[in-house]
């Protein structure tokens, strides 16, 4: 019976055929969010913060601004655009290779485990027909691939 079931499944548990489903859900677990555009915005605010340091420091020399004043922004800046850093490097930590193949991971898996799994494959099985002749007939709840073509 498990491997008629195979059979039928077979098809459907190519990994390239799970694999967008798996990447889409391991992009939803990590709150749908693109880590590339995230990336890209907060090297921009990380410039802008490095353009502003360099505006301060430029006002405090001419004495336009007081040391204690800058001090002050300048300490608070640096510790923004620290943050900010470490934003971008846990994001591209994310982004990397090793991240992409949680997906691969995933499917993997699901494939290893997926014939072993007794519930899985009772919960594909609406009912098993013994005939008199000791002929097994299996009816699947989905249409066979077989009647997809």
């Amino acid at each position: 019976m498990v491997a008629k079931l195979r059979e039928a499944c077979g098809a459907c548990l190519e990994p390239a055929a799970l694999l967008p489903a798996a990447r889409s859900a391991v992009a939803e677990a990590h709150g749908g969010e693109n880590p590339t555009a995230e990336i890209r915005a907060l090297r921009a605010k990380i410039g802008r913060l490095t353009t502003v340091l360099d505006r301060m420091y430029l006002d405090q020399l001419s004495g336009l601004l007081a040391e204690a004043d800058f001090a002050r922004l300048y300490r608070q800046a640096r510790e923004e655009r620290g943050a900010l850093e470490r934003r971008v490097t846990e994001l591209e930590r994310r982004e990397s290779p090793e991240a992409g193949d949680k997906a691969g991971a995933l499917v993997q898996r699901f494939l290893d485990e997926a014939g072993d799994n007794r519930e899985l494959l009772v919960s594909l099985i609406e009912r098993v027909e013994l005939t008199e002749q000791r002929e097994l007939i299996i009816h699947f709840r989905f249409c066979p691939p077989e009647a997809l073509f």
